[in-house]
């Protein structure tokens, strides 16, 4: 049985995952997985503030409930349609950019579900999405790693890996350090790395991913 992984789209189609840069393809990905023990699985999650943008949540102001399609149908069609390991444990979540938020913020709601975050270029909290689809300063908030981590409770230890391009651009590491601060305070393991000369854009995605695959198994269990 494998170990899903759920890579999430920023401004972007879930194919350019393995479309955009030739060399960061479904095969890349699966290579670099130790012991080809993963299943990659690059769900849609168009929210409806953007064509292809996503941060998943669940829309109060008469949006889409990606959050819901994420938590309640993509994860459990997954377990259904593939040999996978079918808990917390084993299952991965990542993205980039504002998948990379999508990422954090549900793999950290949801521990029932996930157990290790790859958070390439992600933010602290939802921006201007998050005002176009949520009704509330307090869901703002409660959508916000920035402003939860220091009260939320771990059921589990969720272990972390950010990546950010050194070159700067959306997600930079003046967003990432002090979420990965925050969550070294609260005793999670984490790692952290810089992709230098790289902006926000795929190549740095095709350098990370494959340190955030080494380090997702390294947290797994037998």
């Amino acid at each position: 049985r494998l170990a899903p992984v759920e890579p999430l789209p920023g401004y972007a189609a879930p194919a350019t995952w393995m479309l955009a840069e030739p060399a960061a393809g479904s095969d890349r990905l699966v290579s670099w997985w130790p012991a080809a023990v993963g299943a990659v699985i690059a769900p849609e999650l168009a929210s409806g503030f953007a064509t292809n943008t996503t941060e998943c949540w669940n829309s109060t102001r008469g949006g889409s409930q990606v959050e819901t399609y994420l938590t309640a149908v993509v994860v459990p069609w997954v377990d259904q349609n593939y040999a996978t390991l079918p808990d917390w444990p084993h299952r991965v979540i990542g993205g980039m950019s504002s998948g990379g938020f999508c990422a954090l913020d549900q793999g950290l709601l949801h521990q029932e579900l996930f157990g290790t975050i790859i958070a390439l270029e992600p933010y602290g909290d939802p921006g201007a999405g998050g005002r176009a689809m949520l009704a509330t300063a307090a869901e703002f908030k409660a959508h916000s790693p920035s402003s939860y981590l220091p009260t939320l409770t771990f059921a589990h230890p969720v272990p972390t890996f950010f990546d950010v391009g050194g070159a700067g651009g959306g997600g930079n590491d003046g967003q990432t350090a002090p979420l990965a601060a925050q969550l070294r305070a609260r005793g999670q393991i984490v790692e952290s790395r810089i992709e230098p000369g790289q902006g926000h854009n795929w190549t740095m995605a095709r350098l990370g991913i494959p340190h955030g695959l080494v380090f997702a198994s390294e947290q797994m269990p037998p």
